[in-house]
């Protein structure tokens, strides 16, 4: 079944760390981890989902509990109920809905796989592409409001108009230069994060940017490994994060909350801790004088 590996750099030669993988969590499938009594409980806890999924959409995400030792390991279908008193307070019916309900004849308590997980970018990249399609047609389909008839005007000018102009001499030296200043800081962030990227979205778009230059080069070897640093497993499957953890959040949020009860005294020890770990969090960039 799938395991949480916590602060585990593995052995491959593309991960690195400058703070020993403090924080790192990623899920790894294993298909001999946990006891009978375990997977019994994991395959529960998904048929329970299942059962309240118009219910109740989000997870309780009792997977990660079951590994932290918080006995999950209870009855699944109690942390439900509890959890459905909140009432409908989420805002991604819709997208939970899409990633959770099976297809019509799938067994809703099947493993999610690798094969059938794959992120966007990655599975993009195995195939033929016209990526000047895909700009025209994906880029400018911003529905998050509507569109001013300007912007309309804008974006098909843009398409029928200077796109020709930039795809031939002189035109295209113009847009060489701009697009190697582009590559130039998705290599700089990049870099600047250890090919973990400011969030998912990006890391996508930077990962399949340094594909477009050079598929073999060694910056798009580096993104590979750290998609998993954004996926995440729980009882309704296998989902991308917002980030690639809350971690350090957390953390600072635990300070507070003890602070401000002037329990300072009584949880020494646990500041302590949480203070090397904020302290290892920081970001470290080598500066050059």
């Amino acid at each position: 079944m799938w395991r949480l590996k916590i602060a585990d750099g593995g052995n491959d030669p593309y991960i690195f760390s400058t703070n020993n993988f403090v924080g790192r969590q990623i899920w790894e499938f294993d298909p001999d981890y946990g006891t009978p009594k375990e997977r019994a409980k994991v395959e529960a806890a998904r048929e329970n989902f299942w059962k309240n999924q118009f219910r109740v959409k989000p997870s309780s995400d009792l997977l990660w509990k079951g590994m932290g030792g918080e006995n999950l390991w209870n009855d699944p279908s109690d942390m439900y109920i509890d959890f459905g008193v909140l009432g409908n307070i989420t805002g991604f019916e819709e997208y939970e809905e899409t990633i959770t309900t099976p297809r019509e004849g799938e067994d809703p308590n099947n493993t999610p796989n690798e094969k059938d997980m794959q992120p966007f970018c990655y599975s993009l990249t195995e195939l033929p592409v016209d990526f000047d399609i895909c700009l025209y047609n994906y880029c400018q389909e911003d529905l998050y409001y509507p569109h001013p008839l300007v912007q309309d005007i804008l974006w098909a000018s843009l398409h029928k108009v200077f796109e020709p102009i930039l795809g031939h001499w002189p035109g295209n030296k113009l847009r060489e230069k701009a697009l190697c200043t582009v590559m130039q800081h998705v290599h700089y962030e990049d870099e600047n994060t250890r090919y973990i990227c400011i969030g998912p979205v990006n890391k996508v778009l930077n990962m399949l940017c340094c594909w477009i230059e050079d598929p073999n080069s060694e910056a798009f070897k580096l993104h590979i490994p750290r998609i998993f640093y954004y996926l995440w497993i729980a009882e309704d499957g296998m989902k991308m994060q917002g980030y690639n953890g809350s971690q350090l959040w957390d953390t600072c949020f635990a300070v507070q909350a003890i602070i401000s009860a002037n329990l300072g005294e009584e949880y020494g020890l646990t500041l302590r801790k949480a203070h090397q770990f904020i302290k290892n969090s920081q970001l470290h960039v080598a500066i050059e004088v």
